[in-house]
């Protein structure tokens, strides 16, 4: 856990599919309550994902999860993972410094491209790495059991 004051106000970035995601389209049981609590207290959403666009838009529809979220980007929109650049176009598009986000996701590539784009990264287990595969993708990198854990991680505020 961390010993960092609450960092309300930050932006958190997800993958999608497997972090997110269930294969098949359904979600990660208790994204939607998680993402609530997230909006809430404040911080800014995105999603950075090797996902199609299209297919990224229709599931974000279909849960009903747009308001969340002020930023999608997918591989389509030219950088696929593990590159930076497309952690750049989020911070870009959001107006947040690297050191202000944290990206969430399940699988080497998203770890290791926030460490070359120099934001921290979480991993999730509930997707295609495992604990041993997501540690060694990125220095100091946290590892939880699902997203479902972050408001304790990240301390939130009241």
């Amino acid at each position: 856990m961390s010993t960092e004051p609450c960092q309300n106000g930050k932006l958190i970035i997800f993958d999608w599919e497997g972090t997110l995601g269930l294969p098949g389209g359904e979600l990660v049981p208790g994204t939607r309550a998680t993402l609530e609590l997230l909006k809430q207290q404040g911080f800014d959403l995105a999603i950075a994902t090797s996902m199609g666009t299209a297919s990224l838009h229709r599931l974000v529809e279909e849960h009903d999860l747009t308001p969340f979220f002020s930023h999608l980007q997918t591989s389509e929109m030219g950088y696929p993972k593990p590159d930076p650049q497309m952690l750049v176009e989020v911070l870009t598009s959001t107006g947040h410094q690297a050191s202000d986000a944290i990206m969430v996701g399940d699988c080497s590539y998203d770890l290791s491209m926030a460490e070359e784009a120099k934001v921290a990264s979480i991993g999730v287990l509930t997707g295609n790495d495992n604990k041993d595969r997501l540690a060694a993708a990125a220095s100091n990198v946290t590892i939880l059991d699902n997203i479902n854990s972050l408001p304790e991680h990240l301390k939130l505020c009241p």
